[in-house]
């Protein structure tokens, strides 16, 4: 395994540069909506929350300082996009066919349209993508593969767990995705391990990357605090109420922060598809809140709903997990974010609106397919963790 050499191919590396430009061309400075507009507020006044991530904006701050175009952290998605892409398929194979083969995954909808909208999503994807490749290369290293010398697979690991580390830290449901990715360093460094004992130590790299996490955002950032596992609690109690209508459900704290919160409204701004409606864009939409008292409150509601009506919470969850694997949805959800949100900046699109209009129209034109159903990945995940299996 990798021990083939790195040939370099001049059509593939100016592939990935058209490409690179070409998006940076049509996008600039990147599409945002109201969360990047947040992430950059934070950004230019320091002052960090984690109701976003707050290693986002603080790289984004650190990059303002170099150049004060908030575009920066665009042109840095794309570039460590198209660049971790291109050095893929350069370790894929020898044969520039293959590394074209490499290159147009790189194409597809699903992956290149994270790279014109700023937000953590695209930076979760960017760095998970920066791990395998550098977990790759510390591979190449370990095996002493014939052109690497040794002092770079310190490099290398050093740069795989700067991207580690910052994919535990950019998403809060980033766990589920660094379990494979320890699960393949840890099998292919360590020979002969037990399957059980890879999995533990799996787990507990991972969870040490989101304790990690923590530190850096309340230790060293010190973030301020949203308690943003309310937002969870209130849209399984909401699940619930819609479904039996029971009004001792709802905290009477949601009305004291907004009076127009009436049953009947809640019920309009519950969707299983998202919780967006519910609390940030729908009608008269729950207030988040730092209040303990409050917090208690809803925490205790929300026991209440899980014990005495788990049928209807099961049934909640369900629907919000089928919604994410796209299954009887006619349209998956929001799949793209196209413009720039009104903002206190003056930021607009600059970039070219025929070019823009091309990427647009290629990727509104894979909305519909399995391309953007969740199933789809959960499937071909199982043919190769059986073909892994079976091998």
């Amino acid at each position: 395994m990798f021990d083939h050499k790195i040939q370099f191919h001049l059509s593939t590396g100016l592939f990935s540069l058209l490409m690179f430009l070409l998006m940076v061309t049509a996008f600039f400075p990147g599409q945002m909506s109201p969360d990047t507009i947040g992430q950059l507020t934070e950004a230019k006044n320091g002052c960090f929350s984690d109701l976003h991530p707050p290693i986002m904006a603080a790289s984004w701050s650190l990059l303002l300082h170099v150049w004060k175009n908030p575009g920066i952290l665009f042109g840095v998605h794309n570039l460590i996009y198209w660049l971790s892409w291109y050095l893929l398929a350069l370790l894929s194979s020898e044969k520039w066919e293959k590394q074209f083969f490499v290159l147009f995954i790189a194409l597809l909808p699903p992956l290149l349209a994270q790279t014109i909208v700023l937000w953590k999503d695209t930076q979760l994807t960017l760095t998970i993508t920066g791990a395998y490749l550098f977990g790759i290369l510390v591979l190449r290293t370990h095996q002493k593969t014939p052109g690497f010398k040794s002092h770079k697979k310190i490099i290398f690991t050093g740069v795989f767990l700067f991207f580690f580390f910052y994919s535990a830290a950019v998403r809060e449901n980033a766990f589920p995705a660094l379990i494979p990715l320890t699960l393949f360093m840890i099998t292919n460094l360590v020979k002969k391990i037990a399957l059980f004992r890879a999995v533990l130590l799996g787990l507990f790299l991972s969870a040490a990357g989101l304790a990690a996490t923590y530190f850096f955002n309340y230790g060293i950032l010190h973030a301020s605090r949203s308690e943003g596992y309310q937002v969870i609690e209130i849209y399984d109690v909401m699940g619930v109420f819609a479904a039996r209508g029971n009004e001792d459900l709802i905290p009477p704290y949601w009305k004291k922060l907004n009076r127009g919160a009436t049953p009947e409204t809640l019920k309009r701004n519950y969707n299983p598809i998202s919780v967006i409606p519910l609390i940030f864009w729908g009608e008269t939409p729950v207030k988040l809140t730092t209040d303990r008292n409050y917090l208690d409150e809803l925490n205790k509601k929300w026991i209440f709903a899980l014990s005495h009506y788990p049928a209807d919470y099961l049934q909640h969850r369900w629907n919000v997990f089928k919604s994410l694997l796209g299954v009887g949805l006619e349209q998956p959800y929001y799949p793209f974010h196209f413009g720039i949100v009104p903002n206190p900046y003056n930021l607009r699109n600059l970039g070219d609106p025929s070019l823009r209009e091309f990427f647009q129209n290629y990727f509104i034109l894979f909305m519909n397919t399995v391309f953007f159903r969740g199933w789809f990945y959960m499937a071909v995940l199982l043919v190769v963790l059986g073909f892994c299996w079976f091998k």
